[in-house]
């Protein structure tokens, strides 16, 4: 009787666990992603193309992270990762967090490159160990290793482009494993959304040591605190697999698989060798052709940046800042533009920076005072030549432009159009600053507002297509990070954005966009609001 009990018993369980399992259905999927190019340094101090902030927005986690509200598309909520939970002083300066237990997954040869570190250290290396199988380390996330890396993103040597970021920070301190206590110099509107991008991950300090210098550029140089793991990184792809160690939220797929590949047809998940998400400019011919209704898949569109008349403020003869006005002024007339520059969906604090900041006025052209500082720049020659370089899909724009140009200035000003084919030549070019004039896209590096503006005056930044220097544009940045509140931050940072426009380097033609399209029966991707981060931790995939 005894062993019939056990028996109905046993299947009962078994009917429940059927049961669970096809409530969630969708799990443990592979999923696989094509990318443009393959990321180079996973150093999250370093590390900046969408590329490589994907990969490090799933392998580390910050204090917070970024989620939506449904579970997929734009992330626009805060939500806790490594903290736990966290509080903040009435004077909004004094940020407590309370981590959470969590330990740090190392990779193979983190066992070996520790005690070689340890070894030269202590000048006692025997070569017999470097033949023998060492254990895996072990270490938790303490609140040292926030400390560790945010000193390190600020410290002048590292040279991390997201320094500027963190400028607002008087005090970092660690009063316990679990609690990472962060004092500002001001109150900031944008400070977790900050902690929430991968520069603002931990780093277990040993083990960066021991990298000596290497940390972040190879699988066996990373140690990482997030949802997945580094399981390959080879020529042109890599692989990330659920971390088994992660203590978070739950971590639906078991692998997905970034693989660098131009994209060529629509091969989503259904057709041989399909992948489970494409991401496409909008505008390119594949994206607008795809019958995605008909194939069933969900579609998200994202802002990504600004399509913008660019001046290469180094070039001759744009260097002259009143030469550069007159032509920017006129253009603004020409091809009723806008000094919108950031796309709609960047974010400040809890909002969306225009939201806040509100749309920008076009101020009126002084039409005399334009044609006067092109007649000085003329000189005796009597005529500026300049040569504006575009897209061949954008050559109708720039002869509009041209011909606009020309009617305000006459033979004064002398505007010939050369364009490129070829996307990749086009963007080198702009990027070596091989032009005067251009109709280029500014990709958006963060969508945080805060954070893109920075990037636009930022020496070596490679959204800084105009190479524009600017005491003004940076002080406005400053007074912005030190508001009390976000509506006075709003109004210094629009006033920076005029900047881009008062200065002779920015003319807003528009916005560029993304789209992704996920193939039939995939659900739960969410991504940043201007696409520099897809985070994979949510995906399903129900046949």
């Amino acid at each position: 009787m005894r062993r019939i009990l056990s028996v109905l018993l046993c299947a009962a369980l078994l009917l429940l666990v059927a049961a669970s399992c096809g409530e969630e259905e969708g799990l443990d999927g592979t999923f696989s992603y094509p990318i443009d190019t393959m990321p180079e340094c996973l150093d999250p101090a370093i590390a900046s193309s969408p590329e490589e902030l994907t990969v490090l927005a799933n392998l580390t986690e910050g204090l917070v992270t970024l989620g939506a509200k449904d579970g997929k598309g734009a992330a626009t909520e805060i939500l806790p990762a490594a903290a736990e939970r966290w509080s903040v002083s009435a004077d909004k300066k004094t940020y407590t967090f309370h981590l959470k237990q969590a330990a740090w997954h190392f990779p193979k040869a983190a066992a070996a490159l520790l005690q070689n570190a340890t070894a030269a250290k202590t000048a006692a290396a025997d070569a017999s160990t470097e033949k023998t199988t060492l254990p895996a380390p072990s270490a938790n996330v303490t609140a040292q290793d926030f400390v560790f890396a945010l000193r390190r993103v600020l410290n002048p040597a590292t040279k991390s482009p997201y320094a500027g970021l963190l400028t607002g920070i008087k005090e970092l301190r660690a009063p316990d494993a679990q609690t990472l206590v962060i004092e500002l110099l001001n109150p900031s509107a944008d400070f977790l959304n900050l902690m929430a991008m991968p520069f603002a991950a931990p780093v277990y300090e040993p083990y960066f040591a021991a990298t000596a210098g290497a940390y972040g550029l190879d699988l066996d140089y990373l140690a990482t605190n997030g949802p997945f793991t580094l399981n390959r990184w080879d020529e042109n792809s890599l692989r990330l697999v659920r971390s088994s160690g992660y203590t978070g939220a739950r971590v639906c797929p078991a692998s997905v698989t970034l693989k660098q590949e131009a994209i060529t047809t629509m091969r989503l998940l259904g057709a041989e060798g399909g992948y489970s998400i494409i991401r496409l400019p909008s505008d390119s011919t594949l994206a607008k052709g795809f019958d995605w209704e008909d194939a069933k898949a969900s579609v998200y569109t994202i802002y990504t940046g600004t399509k913008a008349l660019v001046a290469n403020t180094a070039s001759s003869p744009l260097s002259d800042a009143a030469l550069r006005t007159a032509l920017m002024s006129s253009a603004v007339s020409a091809a009723n533009a806008t000094l919108d520059f950031l796309p709609p969906s960047l974010r400040l604090g809890g909002s969306t920076y225009r939201h806040e900041a509100g749309s920008l006025a076009v101020p009126a052209t002084d039409a005399a005072a334009a044609k006067a500082a092109v007649t000085a720049a003329a000189g005796k020659a009597g005529t500026v030549s300049l040569e504006l370089l575009c897209r061949t899909r954008d050559a109708a724009a720039a002869k509009q432009l041209v011909q606009s140009v020309q009617n305000i200035f006459g033979l004064t000003v002398s505007l010939s159009v050369r364009t490129i084919e070829e996307d990749k030549d086009f963007s080198n070019a702009v990027q070596r600053g091989n032009f005067t004039l251009a109709i280029a896209d500014v990709q958006m590096p963060s969508s945080i507002a805060a954070a893109a503006l920075a990037a636009l005056c930022a020496k070596d930044s490679a959204s800084n297509l105009a190479r524009l220097p600017s005491y003004t544009y940076d002080a406005q940045l400053r007074k912005a990070a030190a508001a009390e509140s976000e509506k006075a931050a709003a109004a210094s940072y629009a006033a920076a954005e005029k900047t881009l426009f008062t200065a002779g380097a920015y003319v807003t033609l528009g916005y560029t966009q993304d789209t992704l399209f996920l193939a039939e029966g995939v659900d739960g991707l969410v991504f940043a609001p201007a696409g520099e981060m897809l985070y994979f931790r949510g995906l399903t995939f129900i046949d």
